[in-house]
């Protein structure tokens, strides 16, 4: 009888042993994937990260003719939902949120059919001869006069050096 409580006592910790090597090594690979994964993730967020870049470098975005450099005293960047881009001063919650990424142009999105080809923006005086008594209001507006095009018969101001300044 005794033998045989030896014998059993024996496959036990035999079995024991077994499970418990067993089990140590599935740590050990337990503790390996999820290094595995960790530098898999890491590496995901840095190409993620490279990518942003990318599409938001607006200096690297102007030298490919996809819009223009960042003068030096201001700052862009992706805000942290990930979803505006914010172009303003350097330390400052005021400046510009862009819904669509530098370089691109939103898409109009619409399942409808069009009715006529769209020529694209016409100007204002496009509606001129259809719509005189707006069209005359309409030049007079702000909204006109800050959105047309810049040139020295559109801006009111000097262009000679040193006449330039803002008072």
């Amino acid at each position: 009888m005794r033998r045989t409580h030896i014998v059993i006592l024996t496959v036990m910790v035999a079995v024991g042993m077994v499970f418990f090597l067993t089990r140590e090594g599935e740590d050990a690979n337990d503790l390996e994937i999820e290094t595995l994964a960790r530098r898999q993730a890491q590496r995901e967020a840095e190409a993620h990260a490279r990518a942003i870049d990318e599409k938001t470098n607006l200096d690297a975005l102007a030298e490919k003719g996809l819009g223009q450099a960042v003068p030096d005293y201001l700052v862009s960047h992706l805000d942290r939902s990930g979803n505006f881009w914010f172009v303003g001063k350097a330390g400052s919650d005021v400046g510009v949120e862009i819904p669509f990424e530098p370089g691109t142009l939103p898409a109009a999105k619409s399942t409808a059919a069009a009715l006529h080809p769209n020529p694209g923006f016409l100007g204002a005086d496009a509606c001129r001869s259809c719509h005189e008594e707006k069209h005359t209001t309409f030049v007079q507006t702000a909204h006109y006069r800050t959105s047309r095009l810049a040139g020295a018969t559109t801006i009111s101001g000097p262009f000679e050096e040193g006449r330039n300044k803002m008072r």
